[in-house]
């Protein structure tokens, strides 16, 4: 799955828990959101430094005080910056969570392991994600790659079902060296 289609997919599909998915379909977008949770996050660093701006020019050089007035609205400005970044950062972890589910059946594994994510543990899912899917269906659903493993089957032999089998590549035959009992039996 490229990227493109896995973004189409998951953002067309949010919250649909059940089947299961790729690891392409769950990396490419895993990456799409850390991009974008980086650039809100750049974003909203800089909103801090203009926000701070006046309460550092407007420290009195004498007593080193800042005007009250500044420091409150610095403090409103980073109450409000900081709570849309936690509602944006909560909206993108509740669109992480059906791909993260479909790439745990695609493992064989169950969605219950998304609880880690109230506790602040959402690393152990995400590493969940990291091994190849079973082949083959399993109790979720059929093998999102079936159709990729078919085509990378060799050709039938002509009136037979089963796949050509092509001899081994010639090399050594590994055969282990024959019983010596030990000395004195």
């Amino acid at each position: 799955m490229t990227f493109g289609e896995s973004i189409r997919y998951c953002f067309k599909h949010p919250f649909t828990f059940v089947g299961r998915a790729r690891r392409s379909e769950f990396w490419w977008f895993f990456l799409l959101l850390q991009i974008v949770s980086m650039a809100l996050g750049l974003i909203l660093v800089v909103f801090m430094f203009i926000a701070v701006a006046p309460v550092i020019s407007g420290v009195d050089p004498v007593t080193g005080q800042a005007d009250d007035d500044d420091v409150i609205r610095w403090l409103t400005s980073f109450g409000i910056l900081t709570g849309l970044a936690m509602l944006i950062g909560t909206v993108l972890q509740l669109f992480m969570l059906a791909p993260n589910a479909r790439r745990l059946h695609d493992t064989d594994q169950s969605a219950h392991w998304l609880w880690f994510y109230l506790a602040g543990l959402s690393i152990v899912p995400v590493l969940m994600a990291i091994p190849e899917g079973t082949v083959g269906p399993n109790k979720y659903g059929p093998d999102p790659k079936e159709a990729e493993r078919r085509a990378s089957l060799p050709p039938a032999a002509p009136g037979s079902l089963a796949p050509v089998e092509r001899p081994l590549a010639p090399g050594p035959t590994l055969t282990p060296p024959p019983y010596v009992p030990p000395p004195g039996q």
